[in-house]
């Protein structure tokens, strides 16, 4: 880090110091003493009176898994989630709160989660039924599947929540949903669940979707001159935490800003202001390639022309590079381990 702030524990990706506090508040609610969350973390006690400070990822996970194996409830993700308060997330909490809809407080949310997690990556997106935040880490194989279930079932559980309150709807029956790529970590549902609210496991992507209408509401604190005002604090945030120095992360945002077919290599490139020799070399020293960063941008539209579109198989392969359809199921099925049209089906079902 180039300022004040510093960086405690172990790990290439930070995270806010406040939810590694807020983390061990809710431990010791539970009988697990801070010394026992903290053990073998590398982080020390005076960590969790820091909370200006960022915490390396492989520490935080370090403290999860001591957590975890402390309490054994394989719903702890949920419970954690939900007591979350706005303030626990900063600058980023406080916008959303004044933010004129659920619309734009959830776009707020994606376009500066990073401040909060530099490991998080979100899209937003709607459609005619529902507004839908997608979540996934930003490699696959990451993180293992205990802490990634925590993870995904911790953020979107607090979302939910907060949405809610947002909105006046914490009593009201909801469609809301919960799509988690993970299993089910038990037979038995968690208990205080959002009225209306489904969760749905071993699915394709870890989404969480809201109905349409809620999210066009009118939020009742909106104030626009605040907003941006924290919007010029957050996007100093960005750039004081490099994150748009991840070559990887930055090709992402072309690809994903990009109209049409996905650009070659050179265009990135271009766009980038580097030679494509230079962006190939970077690329690989990050541990990826163009061409996987492609595929995985491939797949998220696909999965979005197939659940948001009534548009056929080869108009979706024409739109994302594939010569036909034949080609397109092929190489959706090796992502998805099912065929577009399977997929489609299965939407239907739920």
């Amino acid at each position: 880090m180039n300022d004040q702030r510093t960086t405690l524990g172990h790990g290439e990706y930070t995270m806010a110091a406040e939810y590694l506090i807020a983390m061990q508040e809710y431990a010791a609610e539970r009988g697990v003493p801070p010394q026992v969350a903290l053990r073998n973390s590398g982080l020390e006690l005076s960590a969790l009176i820091n909370p200006h400070s960022r915490i390396g990822h492989l520490s935080m996970e370090c403290v999860l898994n001591n957590i975890m194996d402390a309490i054994p409830d394989p719903w702890l993700g949920m419970d954690y989630g939900r007591r979350l308060s706005f303030s626990t997330h900063g600058v980023l909490g406080f916008a959303a709160q004044i933010s004129e809809t659920l619309q734009d407080a959830a776009e707020m949310v994606v376009q500066f989660n990073k401040t909060r997690a530099e490991f998080d990556d979100m899209v937003f997106f709607t459609n005619d039924e529902w507004g839908c935040i997608r979540m996934q880490p930003p490699d696959e194989g990451y993180v293992d599947e205990r802490i990634g279930r925590f993870h995904v079932l911790s953020a979107f559980s607090n979302l939910e929540q907060l949405a809610r309150r947002l909105t006046g709807s914490l009593e009201k029956s909801l469609d809301t949903r919960m799509l988690i790529t993970f299993p089910q970590p038990s037979s038995r549902l968690p208990e205080g669940l959002s009225p209306g609210l489904s969760l749905h496991f071993d699915q394709v992507v870890n989404e969480l979707r809201f109905p349409i209408e809620m999210m066009r509401q009118p939020l009742p604190k909106a104030n626009p001159e605040l907003v941006s005002a924290a919007q010029e604090q957050m996007e100093a945030e960005l750039v004081r935490l490099n994150v748009r120095n991840d070559v990887a992360g930055m090709v992402r945002l072309q690809i994903q800003d990009w109209e049409g077919r996905l650009p070659t290599l050179e265009q990135v490139a271009e766009q980038l202001h580097m030679s494509p020799r230079t962006l190939k070399r970077r690329l690989q020293t990050a541990g990826t390639s163009y061409q996987q960063i492609k595929d995985s941008s491939r797949f998220r539209r696909a999965i979005h022309q197939l659940e948001a579109t009534d548009s056929s198989l080869e108009s979706i392969a024409e739109l994302l590079g594939y010569s036909d359809a034949s080609n397109f199921t092929k190489a959706f099925k090796s992502w998805a381990e099912m065929t577009p049209s399977e997929f489609r089906q299965r939407l239907s079902q739920e």
